[in-house]
């Protein structure tokens, strides 16, 4: 698997506030994911706006559907903002969600052999099974062992 770079430690590092934006259609490690990096930015001290355009047709999701903004709206414009687009290879793949995000800082985090963003800011392995085991990655590099909570998230 690819390494978590010190330039994306540093990302994380830097921001006060994460928008963790997500594929449209969302499945299960693409919320999993998404929720244990929430959890774990919070533990951080970060506040974080969790972000997909939906739809939650999958059964499996539907019950996390209301911890997600459809979109930013003009009361999100913070100068110390960053995106995380997690479960996809960038912002075009996040669908209506994503207008108005695209100004702030990004890093992108995947697994899908399609992507070929290439940018110190992300971590793309098409080796890795799923966006959760970055995930994990990422927060075993930045603070040590993952939550209980965050790895039930991870295991969704």
């Amino acid at each position: 698997m690819k390494k978590v770079t010190d330039a994306l430690v540093r990302f994380f590092e830097r921001f006060d506030t994460y928008i963790i934006a997500s594929h449209r259609e969302p499945d299960g490690d693409c919320i999993g994911s998404s929720l244990a990096l929430e959890s774990f930015l919070k533990r951080c001290g970060k506040k974080t706006i969790l972000l997909s355009a939906g739809p939650f047709k999958r059964p499996e999701i539907k019950e996390y559907e209301h911890l997600f903004r459809k979109v930013i709206d003009g009361e999100v414009v913070l100068p110390s903002t960053a995106v995380v687009v997690l479960d996809c290879s960038g912002i075009d793949r996040v669908g209506d969600a994503a207008k108005g995000i695209d100004a702030y800082p990004q890093a992108v985090i995947d697994h899908h052999a399609t992507n070929d963003t290439v940018h110190e800011l992300s971590l793309i392995d098409a080796t890795s099974p799923s966006t959760a085991m970055l995930i994990q990655e990422v927060i075993e590099k930045i603070s040590g062992p993952v939550t209980k909570e965050e790895a039930e998230f991870l295991l969704f």
